[in-house]
């Protein structure tokens, strides 16, 4: 049954996450081999798990991470992985999947950094922008699918529509 915090995983939804994962296989070591630190922002993570206990982008990316062939080979980046829900039940229900699936596995490697993150969207853009102000940035994998979010359309975004 579906509800405001989890629902039902549309076959769409199910075909994004395919091809997510197929990406992030790849991406993952091709851009660790070339710098310290990779980092995967899904900005609008949502609980995590879908009403059938489906898992979610957020666990999708971790598992795409830790499950990789490679991971032991993968060691000498930093792989930093922030999830960010705005919905405080979404938000609760998301930490609680992230920490299922970290006792699951016995804890993150030393390499791999989890960061939960519950705030709006432009505000944690805003943060990440003063934080990054005038150093290098990292490889950076920015997941923007909201969920019922709809803002009022800046000029460029009218000519998309």
């Amino acid at each position: 049954m579906a509800s405001d915090t989890h629902w039902e995983l549309k076959p769409h939804t199910e075909a994004k996450h395919r091809i997510l994962t197929e990406y992030l296989k790849m991406w993952f070591p091709v851009l660790g081999r070339y710098r310290g630190r990779v980092v995967l922002l899904d900005g609008f993570a949502g609980p995590g798990t879908y009403a059938g206990g489906e898992a979610g982008s957020p666990l999708l990316a971790l598992q795409s991470l830790l499950d990789h062939s490679h991971l032991d080979r993968m060691s000498g980046c930093e792989y930093l992985l922030v999830f960010n829900e705005m919905d405080k039940d979404r938000f609760a229900a998301l930490e609680a999947a992230v920490e299922s699936e970290r006792q699951a596995r016995g804890g993150w490697p030393e390499h791999v950094k989890v960061v939960t993150v519950n705030q709006g969207f432009q505000s944690l853009a805003e943060d990440i922008l003063e934080t990054i102000e005038g150093k290098q940035l990292a490889p950076t994998f920015a997941f923007l699918d909201p969920f019922g979010y709809r803002a009022e359309p800046a000029g460029y975004i009218d000519a998309l529509e």
